[in-house]
């Protein structure tokens, strides 16, 4: 099989859908992870992110973990490369994660108790 009759057979997104995919992910969980700090049901891991949640501002915790994204789905252009690809693409997998335990306390603290 030849590299093109495999790429038909595989589906392989561009780096700005790929960008554009990461953004949504971090508008989803700074939104999940606001909700539960404010609700005292899960803490952040990542001291920086802890130290702006809770002592600075949330409206920078919100710049920041949505803005990373946005900067880079502007630059991506500029950077394109497969290791920007590889990159995102385990970006991504890490994020479905982190969304995954989100999806997890919610319904625990939601539905369950």
């Amino acid at each position: 099989m030849t590299t093109k009759e495999l790429k038909f057979f595989i589906f392989y997104p561009s780096i700005k859908t790929l960008c554009l995919f990461l953004l949504s992910l971090c508008v989803v969980d700074a939104v999940f992870t606001d909700l539960g700090l404010a609700t005292q049901q899960i803490k952040e891991l990542n001291p920086i992110m802890s130290f702006i949640y809770y002592e600075i501002d949330v409206s920078l915790f919100y710049v920041i973990k949505v803005g990373l994204p946005v900067v880079l789905l502007l630059l991506h252009n500029m950077i394109n490369s497969k290791l920007l690809y590889i990159c995102l693409s385990i970006t991504i997998s890490l994020y479905l994660g982190v969304l995954f335990l989100h999806v997890h306390w919610i319904f625990v603290v939601f539905f369950l108790l």
